[in-house]
């Protein structure tokens, strides 16, 4: 599995798990954030991804979080952070119920603990999307997508880059994974999770709505949730300072504040 790691002598370390048709270098300004504060930031690409092949014979979101944990053991690091973007944050979720004594705290941007929409946009949204990634071309996917979640004419370069990345993606990867996130249900588990958590949530995300991310935040014994009132699914690359911020104050806290 690739992994971005620039800092290698820096701690405390996170690891930083990105969302559906994205890759590690969607963290750029949170890698460059934590860099420069002296922690370790580590991305990876997941089985499908980036630049690593897509070597499951079932991509789901249990057997890439395995993957995750076996990358990290590979690099010798035994206690970090995890940090996920929307698919990303469900992988970090059940890492964290699955490897407690490994993750020391769970920060969880615009994701979810089970994903069902709670307007009909939503609804139609997701199913556009599922019928395009099963029957129509990489690009048919790529393009609703990337309007969905850069939807303002200022956006094109930004639409451009989430068109490639998709394009590039493993297909087969692509498609499993949203059946998996289709399947995906961490309710049952979330009051065990013991570990400081927070949750960063876009006001104006349309993709996984607050009400979703409420409910899970509100499971979650440790949690904090913080909102984030300009910006929608793609915070961490459209207010990057404001997450950067929550991010590195999260990690330097107290592990006993919660």
């Amino acid at each position: 599995m690739n992994v971005l790691d620039p800092n290698p002598e820096g701690y405390p370390v996170a690891l930083f798990i990105h969302g559906l048709g994205a890759d590690g270098s969607t963290w750029y300004f949170q890698i460059e954030a934590l860099k420069k504060a002296g922690l370790r930031p580590i991305a990876v690409d997941l089985p499908g991804f980036g630049k690593t092949p897509n070597h499951l014979t079932h991509w789901t979101i249990e057997n890439v979080r395995d993957a995750c944990f076996v990358r990290m053991q590979q690099l010798g690091i035994e206690k970090y952070a995890v940090i996920g973007h929307s698919l990303g944050g469900a992988i970090a979720l059940s890492m964290a119920v699955q490897y407690p004594r490994t993750i020391e705290k769970l920060c969880l941007i615009n994701s979810f603990a089970h994903l069902r929409p709670t307007k009909l946009d939503d609804w139609i949204y997701l199913i556009r999307r599922f019928v395009r990634a099963t029957t129509l071309s990489p690009k048919a996917q790529a393009e609703l997508v990337a309007n969905r979640i850069f939807p303002d004419a200022s956006q094109t370069g930004f639409r451009d880059v989430v068109i490639q990345k998709i394009i590039q993606t493993d297909t087969r990867a692509y498609k499993n994974a949203m059946r998996s996130i289709a399947k995906f249900d961490m309710r049952p588990k979330l009051s065990d999770i013991s570990i400081p958590c927070l949750v960063i949530t876009s006001e104006h995300d349309n993709t996984v709505s607050k009400i979703v991310q409420q409910k899970m935040a509100r499971k979650i014994p440790t949690a904090r949730q913080e909102i984030i009132s300009r910006g929608g699914h793609a915070v961490i690359i459209e207010q990057p300072e404001l997450v950067n911020q929550l991010i590195l104050n999260f990690l330097k806290t107290n592990q006993h504040a919660f």
